[in-house]
């Protein structure tokens, strides 16, 4: 990101989502519980996915689609009330380019 900044100065260019959820994904996930095996299912894919790591999810693309700054505010706050090295990870990481990743 630095390097594109200094060598094309001005020109406007946005992060992959897609690429920028998988590393979430991958670094965040060991915060939040195991998903658990569900006992109706007897196949391989039948398990629970916690509740906190989907309220997590649908808050992290719920900031990303803000489409004012003051509704980023407001996501953001609601964001912050999960744990505190996931949001710190993210913040950290990701939100420091917010300018190529939030919709407004």
């Amino acid at each position: 990101m630095n390097a594109l900044d200094k060598i094309f100065p001005g020109v406007v260019h946005i992060l992959c989502t897609w690429h920028v959820n998988m590393n979430i994904l991958a670094t965040c996930r060991k915060h939040f519980p195991k998903d658990l095996k569900d006992p109706k299912q007897t196949s391989p894919q039948g398990y629970i996915t916690d509740p906190k790591w989907e309220s997590f999810l649908k808050d992290w693309s719920a900031l990303l689609d803000a489409s004012t700054k003051d509704e980023y505010e407001i996501q953001l706050k609601s964001f912050r009330k999960h744990p505190t090295e996931a949001v710190d990870y993210i913040e950290s990481t990701w939100l420091i380019w917010k300018e190529k990743l939030v919709k407004y």
